[in-house]
């Protein structure tokens, strides 16, 4: 016998509202699931399923993340600049921003103030693109705030266009050695939402629909603002070799493309209603799980080794530690089913870290606790 919190109540009611059922919570027994409830996806990631009493008979219950949203997928909660917070993703722009200026330091020892700014440009950019042509799956996944940009999309990539355009104006005067490196950054993502590389005679298929290309593309991206930006503006006054940036570069690269297949594993529903070829469609959980873990054993050793041969300082070693924080929340997370919410709070987990870094760096506290 289990009982449920008045959260679980209110979401299970939600869900039968349409079958015009009444559901009595006082008898309520864990069994295997047989049959979702009426207008969920039998292939979501099950966190639990019950029996519970409607009407005097047993009905079976799949508790999943379809239950994290109302049936408009969360927008009704939020005011209209909050979902268009939560549309552009800005827990992603506000990772990659922290991230651009984090290693603009590592590499130069200053603050590139401008840089973070610009590469927060660059990803809402892209991230509000990929949410205006990526509805099909989105719906599926049932992603916050899928029907608010549905209802906006015109306006959403107008907005977009015009951004890109003045964005180029503004940082060819600003930064103007990043030209080719936008340029790269945006046509990339333009490939990744937009159906342009040919495949036969009649069909053309984005980045995101190649097994692999998928994940390796968004980390791209992340390298070209992260380390891209830093290296192009300060070309010249580097503090640090280039094995430093390669080690580094690896690190970083394996690190993303970690988030980027625990993202995937949210996504499941969509990604196989829309044929995108990602590691959980294709290989199931147990394989993605151990993708992840050798992910990210991949990019402790890229520090550990670097750290030991003497190609990296301690400063950028302690950002092991960030790799044991994402191991320890996506083994939490992957018991019961990775959710949209648990992918925002990675992301602002590895936001909240770099923030913690920079702040450490500017107090004046110490950056090697072993040196004299």
């Amino acid at each position: 016998m289990k009982s449920f919190t008045a959260l679980e109540q209110s979401e299970i009611r939600t869900a039968l509202s349409s079958t015009k059922m009444t559901v009595n919570f006082e008898k309520c027994l864990v069994c295997p699931l047989k049959t979702p409830l009426p207008a969920t996806k039998a292939e979501n990631i099950v966190v639990r399923a019950t029996t519970i009493e409607v009407n005097g008979q047993a009905v079976k219950v799949v508790a999943t993340r379809d239950f994290r949203y109302p049936p408009d997928m969360g927008t009704a909660w939020f005011s209209p600049i909050t979902t268009f917070l939560l549309v552009s993703r800005l827990h992603i722009v506000t990772i990659a921003a922290l991230g651009t200026l984090t290693f603009g330091w590592l590499f130069t020892g200053e603050y590139l103030w401008t840089l973070p700014l610009i590469a927060a440009v660059d990803w809402f950019l892209v991230n509000l693109v990929n949410r205006v042509v990526d509805l099909p799956e989105d719906r599926a996944n049932r992603i916050t705030g899928t029907d608010w940009v549905a209802r906006h999309s015109k306006i959403l990539l107008a907005l977009s266009v015009g951004v890109l355009a003045t964005s180029f104006v503004v940082v060819q005067c600003l930064q103007p050695a990043l030209w080719p490196l936008r340029a790269g950054y945006h046509l990339l993502g333009f490939a990744y939402n937009y159906p342009l590389l040919p495949l036969g005679r009649e069909r053309r298929i984005r980045l995101k629909e190649i097994y692999g290309v998928k994940n390796t593309a968004s980390a791209m991206g992340f390298l070209i603002t992260v380390f891209g930006y830093p290296l192009a503006s300060s070309w010249g006054g580097l503090q640090v070799g280039w094995d430093y940036v390669i080690t580094m570069a690896l690190f970083f690269f394996f690190s993303e493309l970690s988030y980027e297949v625990v993202y995937d594993l949210r996504d499941i529903p969509g990604d196989r209603e829309a044929g995108i070829p990602t590691f959980p469609v294709v290989h199931g959980l147990e394989v993605t799980r151990s993708i992840v873990y050798g992910l990210l054993a991949l990019s402790a050793m890229a520090l550990i080794t670097g750290y030991a041969a003497d190609l990296i300082d301690w400063p950028a070693f302690i950002m092991i530690v960030g790799l044991g924080v994402q191991l320890a929340a996506y083994q939490y997370f992957q018991r019961r089913g990775v959710t949209a919410t648990d992918c925002i709070l990675l992301t602002l987990t590895g936001a909240g870290l770099l923030l913690a870094y920079n702040l450490w760096v500017w107090s004046g506290l110490p950056l090697n606790p072993f040196s004299s």
